[in-house]
């Protein structure tokens, strides 16, 4: 699985949920804070997508732009902000105040298993 297959399957699922849900454009560092908002009615949800090839997602994969984005953005609105990380056809949901105490412990990653499941997708290749 790449990001981007990985991303487009997130906002199908979104929309499946009755969410308009939009990738956002990558500009030309390839750089953005998140990958999909998706709306539904005054709910926000801003999440960043993942794809893992270990049980875990290591904390180095955030980057500092993004991390500060997703404090402000946690601390003036009322958006929920997650990661969703692939792994062997999960969809793990980690919110980012779960990331974010990690960073203050100063943990070097987080065991997919310690979160729920979004879905599963069983569409082919595998990270």
């Amino acid at each position: 699985m790449n990001w981007s297959k990985f991303e487009q399957i997130v906002c199908e699922w979104f929309a499946r949920e009755g969410y308009w849900a939009h990738r956002i454009a990558r500009d030309e560092r390839g750089a953005q804070p998140f990958d999909v908002i998706a709306i539904k009615g005054i709910e926000v949800i801003a999440v960043d997508c993942k794809v893992c090839s270990r049980p875990h997602f290591p904390l180095s994969r955030v980057e500092d732009n993004q991390r500060m984005a997703m404090k402000i953005m946690s601390a003036r609105t009322q958006a929920e902000i997650y990661f969703l990380c692939y792994f062997k056809g999960k969809v793990y949901v980690i919110p980012f105040d779960y990331v974010e105490a990690a960073f203050r412990q100063g943990r070097a990653s987080l065991r997919l298993s310690d979160f729920n499941v979004l879905f599963e997708y069983e569409g082919g290749e595998d990270a």
